[in-house]
């Protein structure tokens, strides 16, 4: 299905706008689910402040079981109560980098909240719109 993700073991997921409200959501969600390729799949996102909390029961709540998932991470407050600065910029790319995910699937190029940091620690990145127009059905 999602040719460009099969040579991947670890994928790295974005919450907001990849997983959830974003045209693909559940074709992204079912990909993971279903596990064609035998990858290992985690969620990094940029929730704070609590609103990380509510990732389990959103994913449950869409019929999702969370064992989809080896792992949630959510950025600390602390850099996210930062003014937007390199830290903040490269800390998606850090988290892959230390939990071995070899590619990052999320919308945040624009502000550059992933591609940066991405491109310090040498994961590939993908915007969530191109995924699909590369999908092979």
């Amino acid at each position: 299905m999602f040719e460009v993700l099969k040579e991947h073991e670890i994928c790295a997921w974005d919450f907001d706008l990849t997983l959830i409200n974003h045209s693909a959501s559940r074709v992204f969600l079912e990909y993971i689910k279903d596990n064609p390729y035998n990858q290992t799949h985690m969620i990094i996102t940029m929730r704070s402040h609590g609103s990380e909390k509510m990732i389990i029961p959103y994913l449950r709540d869409m019929g999702y079981d969370i064992s989809i998932f080896k792992k949630i991470v959510n950025i600390p407050d602390n850099i996210w109560n930062e003014e937007i600065n390199d830290s903040m910029r490269n800390w998606k790319g850090q988290q892959c980098h230390i939990n071995n995910c070899t590619i990052l699937i999320d919308d945040m190029e624009g502000i550059d909240l992933s591609v940066m940091g991405c491109e310090k620690y040498e994961i590939p990145y993908i915007h969530p719109d191109d995924l699909i127009m590369n999908m092979v059905v």
